[in-house]
């Protein structure tokens, strides 16, 4: 069989989407889990910084009510 060459193009084209760009829009699908967050109901404020540090007791007027070290260079400081 004898393919033309616009045929083997595109092809070509079909198969690298396939190999490259799926990949990257695959795991988009399925983290949905960004989306629920139940530490933080709307209206609080989140401030990050370095575990060694303390969080402020108050931040823009808000009080602090929970703080959480999520890995060696992150640190999370919940606000109301």
């Amino acid at each position: 069989m004898k393919f033309s060459k616009l045929k083997i193009l595109n092809l070509r084209i079909i198969q690298y989407f396939l190999l490259f760009l799926m990949p990257a829009f695959l795991p988009a699908c399925f983290q949905t889990n960004y989306l629920d967050n139940d530490l933080i109901p709307s209206g609080k404020h989140t401030i990050v910084i370095m575990p060694e540090q303390t969080c402020a007791k108050k931040e823009y007027d808000r009080k602090l009510i929970d703080e959480k070290v999520l890995n060696p260079s992150h640190k999370e400081c919940y606000y109301e």
